[in-house]
């Protein structure tokens, strides 16, 4: 292949910038991981003795994690406000 075929091959391509940062904000999930949240938090609340995720390479996973955390979070701060000593 010469160096024009390869001009012409490149040209024809737009490249694709990826970044792979973790959704850490319920607010920027565009993907709809609400789902998988509710159905780990259902898990944990049932007394999970182990939850695994397991995916290919910029699934989600930490993303899912993330989420989770933060869902755990509100949950806690929730259960705080509304508990009377």
């Amino acid at each position: 292949m010469n160096t024009k075929e390869k001009n012409e091959i490149s040209q024809k391509y737009e490249p694709i910038v990826f970044v792979n940062n973790p959704i850490s904000n319920s607010k920027d999930d565009v993907i709809g991981f609400d789902s998988q949240i509710d159905t780990l938090l259902c898990a944990i609340n049932n007394n999970a003795n182990m939850i695994g995720i397991i995916a290919d390479y910029g699934t989600g996973k930490s993303s899912l994690t993330e989420l989770l955390t933060e869902a755990s979070e509100k949950i806690n701060k929730n259960k705080k406000l509304f508990t009377f000593n």
